[in-house]
Parts: C-alpha cells; sequence; structure tokens
C-alpha cells in the first residue's frame, strides 16, 4: 500500500548515499591531482572537477552532461583513445620544427591524437625515434626551449604533452626484430624495456611484436606471456600503460597458432594490458577495408578477426582499438580505408548494435601530420555519443 513517508525516506537514503560518494570521490580525485607535480592550484581544481563529472557519468552515463564529457579510465587513459606511431621526422632541425614533428603540443598542429607512440625501442638499444628520445641533447642540442639536461628535456616535453591530455609511449621490435625467434629471454627483455621508459620518464609501452613464426611454431604466446608480466613489475597497472600491437590474424586462435595465439596472451595477462593496437592491415586477402569484413566478417584467409568476431572470442571491446595506415603509402598490400569511409564504417558498427568504442590507431603521424584523417574519424565517435 502507498505510504506518503517512503518516498521521502527514499529521498534522504539517495542523498545520503551520493554525499557519500561525493566525498569519497573528491578524496580520491584530489589525491591523484596533488600527486601530479606540474598542476598549479586552479589546475588542481579543474583537474579535481573533471575527475568528479567523469565518474559521475561512469555512474550516471544518460545524463546529459555526460553526452560530450571525455570519459577517464582507472588507468588514467581516455576514451576514445587516438594513437599514432612516429617512425620518421619530417623536420630534423631546428629543435622545434623537430617538436612538431613529434606531435608536442604549441609546437605541433593540434589533432585529435591523446596517445603518441615512440618507435622503436630494440634489445640492443633504441633506434629510429625511440633514439631521439632517447638522446635528446644529441639531436636537439643545448640550443632549445627545454633545458641543457637530458632529464630536463625529457620533462618538459611530457609536460607539454600532458598539458593536452596526450600519453607518450615507447615501443619495441615492430618488423625490425623478431626476439622470440632470436631466443632472447622474455623476463630481462621485458624488464630492460619497462625500465627504459621508466628513466626516460614515459608513460609506458607498446608491444609491437611480429614474430608470426614464434606464434606458428607455438612458442610465441609464453614469450608474451613471460615479457608482460615482467614488465608489469617494473610498471604498475594503473601508474603506466602497456599496450599491445598485434596483427590481426594474431587472434585467430587454434585454428593457425598451435597454443592460441593472442587469445591466449588475452586469456594469461589481459588484466595486465591496457588495450590493443590491432593492426587491421597489410594482411594480403584478409584485406578489412569494408564495414562487413572490418566489423562483421573478416574476409580472405585470417578467419574470425573482424571487431566483432574478437569480442565474441572473449577480447574486451574497449581493448581493440582499431589501427589503419594513416595515408595509402602506409599499407604495404592492402587495409587502407580512407578517413570518410572509416568514419561511415565505424557510424554503421554503432547503429548496428556493435558495443565498441576503443578507437582508433593509424600508422604513422608523418601521414598525418596535420590531422586531416585522424579529425574525421574522430567525428564518427563524438556523433555517436549524443
Amino acid at each position: 500500500m502507498f505510504s506518503p513517508k517512503k518516498p521521502f525516506l527514499l529521498i534522504l537514503v539517495v542523498l545520503s548515499l551520493a554525499l557519500q560518494a561525493q566525498t569519497s570521490t573528491t578524496s580520491a580525485c584530489e589525491s591523484a591531482c596533488i600527486a601530479n607535480e606540474t598542476l598549479s592550484q586552479q589546475g588542481k581544481n579543474v583537474c579535481i572537477m573533471d575527475c568528479e563529472k567523469a565518474i559521475f557519468c561512469q555512474t550516471f552515463p544518460s545524463d546529459k552532461m555526460c553526452t560530450k564529457l571525455l570519459q577517464v579510465s582507472s588507468s588514467g587513459l581516455p576514451s576514445p583513445l587516438y594513437v599514432s606511431y612516429i617512425d620518421s621526422l619530417s623536420s630534423w632541425w631546428p629543435p622545434t620544427a623537430t617538436a612538431a614533428a613529434m606531435a608536442v603540443p604549441g609546437y605541433a598542429t593540434t589533432t585529435a591524437y591523446n596517445v603518441i607512440i615512440l618507435a622503436f625501442w630494440l634489445t640492443t638499444n633504441p633506434t629510429d625515434i625511440a633514439s631521439v628520445w632517447a638522446d635528446p641533447l644529441r639531436f636537439f642540442s643545448t640550443d632549445n626551449p627545454w633545458g641543457t639536461t637530458k632529464d630536463l628535456i625529457q620533462k618538459n616535453l611530457i609536460k607539454a604533452y600532458h598539458s593536452k591530455g596526450i600519453k607518450v609511449l615507447v615501443s619495441a621490435f615492430g618488423a625490425t626484430e623478431f626476439p622470440t625467434t632470436a631466443g632472447a629471454d622474455p623476463v630481462k627483455t621485458c624488464t630492460n624495456l619497462a625500465t627504459f621508459a621508466k628513466d626516460n620518464n614515459l608513460d609506458g609501452i607498446d608491444l609491437d611484436w611480429e614474430d608470426s613464426a614464434a606464434l606458428e611454431s607455438g612458442k610465441g604466446e609464453d614469450w608474451l606471456i613471460q615479457c608482460t608480466k615482467a614488465a608489469r613489475k617494473v610498471l604498475p597497472v594503473g601508474d603506466y600503460i602497456l599496450s599491445h600491437a598485434p596483427q590481426g590474424p594474431y587472434f585467430m586462435g587454434t585454428s593457425k597458432y598451435p597454443n592460441g595465439g593472442y587469445l591466449e596472451v588475452e586469456k594469461e595477462v589481459g588484466n595486465l594490458i591496457d588495450f590493443y593496437n590491432v593492426q587491421f592491415y597489410n594482411q594480403g586477402t584478409t584485406s578489412y577495408d569494408t564495414y562487413d569484413s572490418l566489423f562483421v566478417k573478416s574476409n580472405g584467409w585470417a578467419t574470425t578477426t573482424s571487431v566483432k568476431e574478437l569480442i565474441a572470442q572473449g577480447i574486451p571491446a574497449q581493448k581493440i582499438v582499431l589501427g589503419k595506415p594513416a595515408s595509402s603509402a602506409g599499407a604495404v598490400n592492402s587495409g587502407f580505408v580512407n578517413p570518410t569511409n572509416l568514419k561511415s564504417f565505424i557510424a554503421s558498427a554503432k547503429n548496428a548494435g556493435i558495443n565498441w568504442n576503443a578507437g582508433v590507431m593509424t600508422w604513422q603521424y608523418s601521414d598525418d601530420i596535420t590531422g586531416g584523417f585522424i579529425n574525421e574519424v574522430a567525428q564518427a565517435f563524438s556523433s555517436s555519443s549524443k
């Protein structure tokens, strides 16, 4: 039966719970913001408010305030993720032009990218753009705006990235090195990789491991599992980012790989991996270049590796970052999709009810330095949240 007291009591309970949640949230957010030494008092207050809003929207996602609010995960990752690798530079001098080519805010064109990955760290030494980061005085000299020591230059560059919400990782291996086949010890290798990231003021690491022969022989999975565990001992979950960049076919499971490929990796250490920059390109007849082949059912030889099929096999949707070349020049054989079509594919996936919103990765930044590709694709995510 109806009692006039019950609604009033219910309101009191809800208000009490909300107040408790707000107090707890403020405390947690304040601690996180104070830990960021680069924040001024005003910046700290803004950080706390943004953190509170993000937590509010995770609890009440249908609230109108949340429709355009950038959500933040527990690891501090923006969502959706807009990731790009840097393996070549459009300019090497002066230092400010090099900074622009490295997507440093204040020097580069503003784009939607919120994760920048420097390539590549190798077991012998960092190379390409990772070597620039590792030895900035060699490339920038002391005639630069950021400092006269390696540590000071790195910290000031990271401060500039972070001021615009951009995370910076270093990627290992790529198609340059096949560490498992070469006999590299996974624990030693990935401890060294993680230590490099930590010692060089980076936000984390990316494992662009492309040792296909090791997966086919059944040796790759255990190597990757041990590597990931070793890296996380140096770079704890929540404090640092750890991503992997598997080729799409690596999720084919035992139909291709005797020990399960990346399905086994996710099963064993998925809790240690923040996201996958899945390479949906350069796979020959498996072209991933239509809505259906990319999102619904993969074509060609690499069966069961579309976005929807990965989700069905147990890969969390929020971890499947859709990797594509930023230009046709970035595709060796197949997989390039122009940004207008890719935006359309993503919109179609939303309309079809595919519960995916992880984001997009491009190879590489030098092919999208003005952001034309990623900015257009990002529109599909902002429109889908309205």
